[in-house]
């Protein structure tokens, strides 16, 4: 039921939830933004006009719905939460991250 506030689309409902989540996550967890290049400044205004943070949001929404999708589908969930950390590997994301 949670996701229903998580919504996936090109609507502006569904780009200002991606905008809302990386606001969020920069607000609880700022040390993440290093990853993110050119954010390690930016505020929730700057991310609110970004286009890369609507992009991203909506890509970030759609993986949790997929992952949410395929949770009774333990090989699906199991391959796609795979391909997710790999693409992270690649982008040199810390392993101990991932616990967080």
């Amino acid at each position: 039921n949670s996701l229903q506030h998580a919504t996936v689309g090109r609507n502006g409902e569904a780009i200002q939830d991606g905008r809302d989540f990386y606001k969020f996550l920069f607000e609880i967890h700022p040390a993440l933004r290093k990853h993110f290049v050119g954010a390690a400044s930016l505020t929730s205004d700057d991310i609110q006009t970004c286009p890369r943070f609507a992009q991203q949001g909506q890509r970030f929404l759609l993986a949790v719905h997929l992952l949410a999708s395929s949770i009774d589908n333990e090989e699906a969930f199991n391959s796609y939460t795979r391909e997710i950390v790999n693409k992270h590997i690649d982008i040199e994301v810390e392993p101990s991250l991932w616990k967080v």
